[in-house]
């Protein structure tokens, strides 16, 4: 959405402390979940990719690299490693944030006041902490595709119906957030110096855009992601019961794609484990749970 809806969606004020708070909380997620199981798995998905044969996978593979390789900053390679290497560059970037925020934002910030490059970087740590989720899921579906397939099972993934439809009506906001991730830092500071300092609440948003343009307004084109996962700003209750939620969502969700990636490489081993298989089902009923949570979270708060 472009920054003068998005600011029209923030409820309360922010403090200071709240952005640097959950700056830290996106670290940590990406970071502890979804960054290390790419790092220690990205080495066997990258020399197997080629051999990945489920449906899920294949018909999309070569306009993932596409939309990956949109903004010319990742070298078109695999799903796998380009993912890898722009989630790498996002922890720079939200690096980046918080030393932004540190020197440029008070002690309190509402709708009313902010400006168009602090409307930019909320932006940007919306779409980091968006992307870290999204990329879990998404490792999660081909991860649980191959496996079916292998089985030749009926069903294509073993996934719930609210899964399917998150990954459905956010995967245009996922290979545009991975490209735009992918942004060098010197790049990243060079946009945000371009930045003119106009309150938004006071603007004009026609008028803005026509005498800015959209090089100084909105210049990594975050306005064209137009994901269905919103800020914590907008529910009013930043680093609540929600952030401690997610988090655990986080873990739970990590823990789920090590065993179903273990199941996977034995599978294709020609090995089988029913235990492993068990263990899963249950994990899986865990993190149902945690999931309908978040879930009940967005839907009262939204």
């Amino acid at each position: 959405m472009n920054i003068f809806e998005y600011v029209k969606k923030i409820k309360k004020s922010i403090s200071k402390n709240n952005v640097l708070d959950d700056i830290n909380v996106t670290r940590e997620e990406m970071t502890n979940t979804t960054m290390d199981f790419l790092n220690k798995n990205i080495g066997w998905l990258t020399k197997n990719e080629r051999d990945l044969q489920s449906q899920a996978y294949r018909r999309d593979r070569d306009d993932l690299i596409r939309d990956f390789g949109r903004t010319g900053y990742l070298r078109p390679t695999n799903p796998f490693d380009m993912v890898h290497r722009s989630l790498t560059n996002s922890l720079e970037i939200l690096n980046w944030v918080e030393g932004y925020f540190t020197k440029n934002l008070n002690d309190d910030v509402t709708a009313a006041s902010i400006t168009i490059a602090k409307s930019n970087a909320l932006q940007l740590l919306d779409l980091t902490a968006f992307t870290a989720r999204y990329t879990r899921a998404w490792l999660e579906l081909i991860i649980s595709a191959e496996s079916n397939a292998l089985n030749k099972l009926n069903s294509e993934v073993s996934l719930t119906q609210q899964q399917i439809k998150y990954l459905g009506e956010n995967r245009d906001a996922f290979g545009r957030a991975i490209a735009i991730l992918a942004t060098p830092i010197k790049e990243i500071q060079k946009v945000f110096d371009a930045m003119p300092e106009i309150v938004i609440a006071e603007s004009n948003p026609k008028a803005v855009q026509a005498t800015q343009g959209d090089a100084r307004v909105d210049p990594l084109r975050l306005g064209l992601v137009q994901s269905k996962w919103d800020a914590a700003y907008f529910f009013g209750m930043l680093f609540t019961d929600f952030q401690v939620h997610r988090y655990k969502m986080a873990k739970e969700e990590k823990e789920m794609l090590e065993l179903r990636i273990l199941r996977l490489q034995r599978q294709m081993e020609g090995k089988e484990d029913p235990k492993l298989s068990d263990i899963l089902n249950k994990r899986q009923g865990q993190l149902d749970k945690v999931r309908g949570k978040i879930k009940k979270m967005e839907d009262e708060w939204a």
